[in-house]
């Protein structure tokens, strides 16, 4: 193993436990700790689910752990952690840029926010993840013309619309984004959230070439972003847990 990706491992565990830090500190143990928790089942549950998918549509995965890194089962540690990594850091990042320039507005602008910093960040991340050897993409992915450094397109939808939909679904059960029950809400969540990995599952075989000259793997993100819009401008506060108390 090259020096240099060791050293880029430490640093990026350095960075994770970081972050770990700072949820503990600003959420307070007892809801950092089950914050956590609940992003380490639903990073894994991602994961699992990708594995899962590209069986049920008789494809490779769109990725896989790169070939000398941890793994537990299949499962690819530095990717695990790389989803955890990335909703947490969106996450603190929308709600900072919430909190200065849209005070007082609900979660549901908080989710919007961390859709569009997850675009931003993911870019860097996927370049480098790729090439110091963390994960590797199927040859036959379709790239972003307009970027430089081979970054799929996949990614570019798959990241903001991966992490919204995980933060969104603990939203829905510590704010009771939807019912003043945090079980009915959570119940909600869970409907949309399946809902939505269902429609990926057979999209492509039910619209493959889209609509409205978007393409099929296009078309739920741009639901999902517009939803969580229209949300955040029309959603009567009384139901929602403001910027403050996020």
């Amino acid at each position: 193993m090259k020096p240099g990706f060791v050293l880029f491992q430490c640093g990026a565990l350095v960075a994770f436990l970081l972050l770990v830090r700072f949820t503990w500190r600003t959420m307070g143990p007892k809801h950092a700790i089950g914050f956590l928790l609940y992003l380490l089942v639903a990073s894994v549950f991602h994961e699992l689910a990708v594995a899962g998918m590209a069986a049920v549509a008789d494809r490779p995965p769109n990725y896989t752990a790169a070939q000398g890194t941890l793994r537990i089962g299949s499962l690819g540690v530095a990717i695990v952690m790389g989803w955890m990594f990335a909703t947490i850091l969106s996450f603190q990042l929308a709600r900072m840029i919430q909190s200065r320039s849209f005070p007082g507005s609900n979660i549901f602008a908080t989710l919007t926010l961390m859709a569009l910093v997850t675009s931003a960040i993911s870019y860097a991340v996927e370049i480098t993840g790729m090439r110091v050897g963390l994960w590797v993409w199927a040859h036959n992915q379709p790239l972003s013309v307009w970027l430089p450094f081979s970054y799929p397109t996949a990614a570019f939808r798959a990241w903001p619309a991966s992490t919204t939909l995980m933060m969104g679904l603990y939203c829905t059960f510590r704010y009771r984004l939807f019912s003043s029950s945090r079980w009915v809400s959570s119940l909600v969540g869970l409907a949309f959230f399946f809902t939505y990995t269902f429609l990926e599952m057979i999209e492509d075989r039910l619209l493959p070439t889209g609509w409205l000259l978007i393409d099929a793997q296009s078309q739920r993100p741009i639901v999902l972003w517009g939803c969580l819009l229209a949300l955040t401008l029309w959603a009567p506060k009384s139901m929602l847990g403001s910027s403050e108390r996020a």
